[in-house]
C-alpha cells in the first residue's frame, strides 16, 4: 500500500483505515472482528487516496 501511494508511509492512522473499509468480514464463528485482507482493494484504495 506505501509503495502504491507514497503519502501514506508512516500515516498508519490512514493505513490501518484503509484496510478495515477493504476487509471481508468472516462470518464462520473466527470471533468477532474477524476479516480478511483483500490485499488487491487495499492498494487500489490506497492508490486512490
Amino acid at each position: 500500500m506505501w509503495a502504491a501511494n507514497p503519502h501514506l508511509v508512516g500515516d498508519v492512522a490512514r493505513t490501518r483505515a484503509l484496510l478495515v473499509q477493504t476487509a471481508h468480514p468472516v462470518t464462520d464463528g473466527c470471533g468477532t472482528g474477524s476479516a480478511l485482507v483483500d490485499a488487491y482493494a487495499a492498494v487500489n484504495a490506497a492508490q486512490a487516496a
